[in-house]
Parts: C-alpha cells; structure tokens; sequence
C-alpha cells in the first residue's frame, strides 16, 4: 500500500466516495444513519473536500492498494499547533498499520511547520478509535460538545500529543548542485512513461528515489545502473547523468551524482532490502530524506522537462 497528497477534485470525488463507505459501515452504530447521512452531505461532500483542499488549508492524503482508494487523512494548521481532523480507514484495511502510518505524516508536517502539537476530537463512544488513538500516543484531555446544526451535536472528547520537533530542521540541511568532493552515492530519479518511480525500503514507511552507494572500485554509472536493477527491477532503461551534488547538514558534507533513467522494461524486484515501488507523477507524501531528495528530485524533472520541450521544436 502507498500514500498519495490529493489535490485535485477528481481526489476530493474519491476522498467522498470512501467517506461515505467507511462512515455508512462504522459511524452508523455510534450516531445513527440520519446524523450520518447529515454529516457526510454537509461536511464529507467533494464540493466541501475540494473547498477545504483549496480555501481553507486542508492537507488530505490516500492510502491506495494497488488502484483502489482504501483509507485516507486530512490534516490543518490551526492556532499553532496540528489538527488531526479525519483519519478513516476501510475495514477490511484495519489492523494493517496505516493508522500509524498516516500520523506519520502528520508529525512530519508538524515538524516541518515546527508546530509543537497535534490534536483531533473523536466521539465518545467510539471506543475502537479511542484506543487506537492511544496506542498512537494521544492522551484525552478533555469532553466537548459541539452544535453542528439541524438538531444534531458532536459528542467528543479532545485528545492531544506533542511533538518532537528536535534540533535539525530542513533549513539546516543545504543541498548544491555542481563539483566538490569525491563523489560517494548515486541517486537516479527514473520514470516509467509518464511516472516517476519511487522505492519503499523494507525497513521504512517512506518513499525515496533509487540510490545507494558507489561500491569500492566501481564507476558511478554502472552503481547507478546497478542500483536502479536492485531496487526497481528495472532491466532495460536508458541512463544519463544529470550533475553533482553535495548535502550540507551541519559539518558534514557528502557528494553524490544525480542520474536521470527512462525506464523501458521492469521485471520482479530481486528480494533484497526494497519492499515496494510505487509509479506517481508527483512526489510522494511522506518521504525517507524530506529536506534534501525533493530538491534532487526538482532538478531532475525540470531538466527532462526542458529536454523534452526542445525536442518537439
């Protein structure tokens, strides 16, 4: 399973037609079906998902197993700490560790807002949440009763948890383009047709590009070529390279070489570290080096983007 940010309204369509499944099946038992069938006209609708996507600055994300939309999460800065407003997942995909991957992102959009706290309301007798929320780290604080309109009310508690915000923010990371050291990585951002190609380690729940290090006595382009094999099965591609790099985290510095792949023929992956691939064609949601694969990944793009303008000329 992978997770994707929604910003489109064909996403905000797919984000209504999950809530009203997940809704329909597990709120039905705590509110009733009419409080249900209220809430998810006035607040779950795609026109309100997309207004609050566009207006209101809503973060909404989709976990996908395979092409099948199967839970998703919705986030807001607000009054200097994180909301945590919807966090729902299909029954049949409970149990399965995305609730924890979804807070994840949160805290990692906290982190990069340096926002100290994140907190959410869940209904008191949702009993199943509450405690899924506890083993997540939240701690209740306190019982609210909320008018929502037409008669109906939120009966929630408010549970809240702090965020570890540390030392190293991405401002302290630099990322330069150009000569300056031996170089010692290789990243290779590689598309297939028209999506990027991302890899989730199977010790990780993030996303980031092919890479690895240069192997003692190897060239940088056969540790790329070796690397994109290994990590995405890709057999038959064709690499150049883009430019070095350097990264600058306080004072240390590594060097590496950036390399672009078209990526013709995937077969199974080799087993070794990577767990799954995804095809996207916008960076992931959560990704393994926030503050430095982004930038790598921008370069890439515009530089196939701009090749591919001219040759239409």
């Amino acid at each position: 399973m992978h997770i994707l940010k929604a910003d489109s309204i064909r996403d905000a369509e797919t984000l209504s037609i999950l809530a009203q499944e997940i809704w329909e099946e597990h709120y039905t038992p705590i509110i009733g079906a009419a409080q249900v069938a209220y809430m998810l006209q006035n607040f779950q609708s795609r026109d309100k998902i997309y207004e609050d996507m566009t207006q209101n600055h809503y973060h909404y994300y989709i976990a996908w197993d395979g092409e099948i939309p199967v839970g998703y999460l919705g986030i807001q800065p607000q009054d200097g700490e994180l909301y945590f407003s919807k966090l729902y997942v299909k029954k049949d995909h409970r149990g399965q560790g995305l609730s924890r991957r979804f807070l994840k992102i949160a805290v990692g959009f906290a982190q990069s807002q340096r926002l100290p706290s994140i907190y959410l309301t869940v209904n008191k007798h949702n009993e199943d949440s509450i405690a899924v929320y506890r083993r997540l780290g939240f701690a209740t604080e306190q019982a609210v009763v909320s008018d929502i309109g037409a008669g109906y009310v939120m009966d929630d508690y408010i549970m809240r948890m702090a965020v570890p915000l540390g030392s190293m923010s991405p401002e302290g990371v630099q990322v330069d383009f150009g000569g300056g050291g031996e170089p010692r990585y290789v990243v290779v951002a590689a598309r297939s047709g028209r999506e990027w190609l991302f890899v989730r380690h199977e010790s990780r729940d993030t996303y980031e590009l092919p890479g690895g290090h240069i192997e003692p006595g190897e060239i940088p382009e056969d540790a790329a070529r070796r690397e994109l094999w290994e990590e995405t099965g890709a057999t038959d591609f064709e690499l150049q390279p883009i430019c070095p790099y350097r990264v600058t985290a306080g004072d240390r510095t590594s060097a590496g070489l950036l390399f672009f792949a078209e990526v013709k023929t995937m077969e199974e992956l080799p087993g070794l570290e990577i767990r799954e691939v995804i095809r996207t064609r916008e960076l992931p949601a959560f990704l393994t080096y926030p503050a430095i694969q982004p930038i790598l990944f921008r370069r890439v793009r515009d530089s196939v983007e701009t090749a591919d303008w001219r040759k239409k000329l």
